[in-house]
C-alpha cells in the first residue's frame, strides 16, 4: 500500500484515524447525534439539514464525514475538524490542506433518505463502513466477500451513488477509489492515465457492482506501481484528476461546430459558506450591492467579448 510522504495529505492519517474512532458509535448512535449537535454548537456553524425538521433519529458514518467534505470554507472545515478531533479524542494533528478530496454536492450531503428510507438504510451503511475498514486491513478473500455482499446491498439505496465510493476513499484513501466524476473523467481516458480499465471507466454509467469495482480498483493499483507513472498513489491520482489540465473536453458531436464552454458559478456567501442555509429555507439571493448595475456589466461583457 503506497503511501506519500509529503505533508501535502496531512489529511489522511485524521481521515483514518477519524473514522477508527467512529466505528465503536455503530451500537451507539445517539451518542454520535449528541456530539455532531455538540460540534456545531461550538463551532457557531449552521447545522446542515439531516433530517425533516432538523428531528434527527438516525446518523450514519459516511454522512458525519460528509459534513466537512462539501461546499465550505476552509476555516469553517478546519474548525470542525478542530471540535471532532477533541469531542472524538483525536490523536492526529487537524490538517490545513485538503488536495486530493472529492466533495459531495452540498444539497446532497446525506447518504440516506428523510421520511422515505427503509428501515435497515442506516445499519446497512454502518456495516458497509465496518466491512470496508477490516477489508483494508486484511485484503482476504472472506472479507471480500463480506464487503462486496455490503457494497452491493448500499448502492440501491436512496441517496447512495458514485458518493459511496468517495465515502469509501475518505475513510481509507489508499485502498478504496473514489469514482466521482473527475475521477472516472481521468481514469476512462487513456491518455491521462493508461490502464487495463480505461473503456470499463469511460463506459460507466451507474454505480458498478461491487465485483466490478473492486476490479476497477485492483488494475488502477497495479497501474500505479510502474514505473512510468507520475501518481504513485490513488490520493496522488484523486489529486492529478482535479487539475483541470488533466480532465478532457467531450468530443464534439459530427457535423457541430465545437463551442467553447462557459460555467455560470453560484456560491451564496463567501466560500459558499451560505450553502446550507439557503438551502433549509429554499432561496437564493444575490449581493446586489456588489454585482451593481446589471446593464453595465453586460455591456462590458460584450465589449471584452470584442
Amino acid at each position: 500500500m503506497a503511501q506519500d510522504s509529503n505533508k501535502q495529505f496531512d489529511w489522511v492519517e485524521f481521515y483514518q484515524e477519524f473514522a477508527d474512532k467512529l466505528l465503536p458509535y455503530k451500537n451507539n448512535r445517539q451518542e454520535l447525534i449528541a456530539k455532531v449537535r455538540q460540534m456545531f454548537d461550538l463551532t457557531g456553524i449552521n447545522m446542515p439539514l439531516l433530517e425533516t425538521d432538523n428531528q434527527i433519529v438516525d446518523m450514519d458514518p459516511f454522512t458525519v464525514f460528509g459534513l466537512f467534505n462539501k461546499g465550505l470554507t476552509d476555516a469553517n472545515r478546519i474548525a470542525i475538524l478542530r471540535t471532532f478531533k477533541d469531542l472524538f479524542n483525536i490523536d492526529a494533528a487537524v490538517p490545513t490542506t485538503f488536495d486530493g478530496i472529492p466533495v459531495l454536492n452540498p444539497m446532497k450531503a446525506t447518504f440516506y433518505g428523510f421520511s422515505d428510507r427503509e428501515e435497515n438504510d442506516i445499519p446497512n451503511l454502518w456495516d458497509l463502513f465496518e466491512a470496508a475498514l477490516n477489508l483494508e486491513k486484511q485484503d482476504s478473500i472472506n472479507n471480500r466477500i463480506i464487503f462486496s455482499k455490503l457494497f452491493d446491498q448500499v448502492r440501491s439505496q436512496k441517496c447512495v451513488r458514485w458518493n459511496i465510493t468517495m465515502g469509501l476513499y475518505w475513510i481509507r484513501p489508499y485502498y478504496f477509489l473514489s469514482l466521482d466524476s473527475r475521477n472516472r473523467l481521468f481514469l476512462g481516458n487513456p491518455e491521462s492515465f493508461p490502464f487495463p480499465e480505461n473503456a470499463t471507466v469511460a463506459h460507466l454509467k451507474t454505480v458498478p457492482q461491487a465485483a466490478q469495482y473492486l476490479a476497477i480498483q485492483d488494475a488502477c493499483k497495479q497501474a500505479l506501481q510502474k514505473g512510468d507513472q507520475p501518481c504513485k498513489s490513488l490520493v496522488e491520482l484523486t489529486t492529478a484528476a482535479f487539475s483541470t489540465e488533466h480532465v478532457p473536453e467531450p468530443p464534439a458531436e459530427p457535423g457541430i461546430e465545437p463551442r467553447t464552454r462557459h460555467y455560470w458559478l453560484y456560491a451564496p456567501g463567501r466560500g459558499a459558506e451560505m450553502w446550507e442555509k439557503f438551502h433549509q429555507n429554499g432561496i437564493m439571493a444575490l449581493g446586489w450591492d456588489e454585482v451593481g448595475d446589471l446593464l453595465t456589466l453586460l455591456q462590458r461583457v460584450r465589449s471584452h467579448k470584442k
